[in-house]
């Protein structure tokens, strides 16, 4: 009766405690078989479960496969987490070698270095560059590039522009930083990511 009621309950620690108050009990008689008969019966215990309630008179001679099972499982997963680890180490790698490269990625322009739209100096305002050494002004660049946004990124990029105006107004005095407002690095961060993901001329717009 009462392994069938520890059977019962659908939260798992539940059962793990019922059925190790079984082994509690029955570990009293000092007969090993029958925790190996529950050790079978019972999915939620393991070795390392019942070894604290088996008194010093008992032996463990009995358990010795289970206990090479349990240390086979552990030596899986202990190869397992290494792997892991490894595979997170390389990816960690990996991600600082792309990050210097970024960092160290630059491209240089004239002076003189026109606007693809409008053919003004990009020099004259925020321009943006890509590797392909073309420059856009910023305001020609979101003209060109909103239209080929979904509704929830053009979203996004208005919800930008208008934190990016209250920190203007907040640098110029004329109102403070509501709170909770995002750091103006992270505002633009994101307005560079949606306008300048891709050039418009040698990737979105071709």
């Amino acid at each position: 009766l009462a392994k069938q009621n520890a059977c019962r309950p659908a939260d798992a620690q539940l059962r793990r405690k019922l059925w190790l108050r079984i082994v509690q009990h029955q570990a009293s008689s000092g007969d090993v078989q029958v925790i190996l008969g529950l050790l079978r019966e019972s999915p939620e215990l393991q070795v390392r479960d019942v070894l604290p309630y088996m008194s010093d008179a008992m032996t463990i001679a009995g358990f010795q496969s289970e206990i090479c099972e349990c240390l086979d499982t552990y030596e899986g997963q202990i190869e397992s987490l290494r792997q892991e680890m490894d595979d997170h180490q390389r990816a960690l790698q990996a991600f600082k070698e792309d990050l210097k490269e970024a960092e160290e990625r630059c491209v240089s322009i004239e002076q003189d270095q026109l606007c693809e739209i409008c053919a003004v100096p990009a020099m004259k305002e925020r321009f943006y560059v890509f590797a392909c050494r073309h420059c856009f002004h910023e305001a020609c660049l979101r003209a060109l590039v909103l239209p080929t946004l979904s509704n929830e990124e053009s979203e996004r990029l208005l919800a930008l522009e208008s934190m990016r105006v209250e920190h203007q107004a907040a640098a110029a005095g004329s109102l403070a930083c509501a709170p909770g407002l995002r750091p103006l690095v992270e505002v633009e961060d994101e307005v560079d990511s949606i306008l300048a993901d891709d050039c418009p001329l040698c990737g979105r717009l071709m």
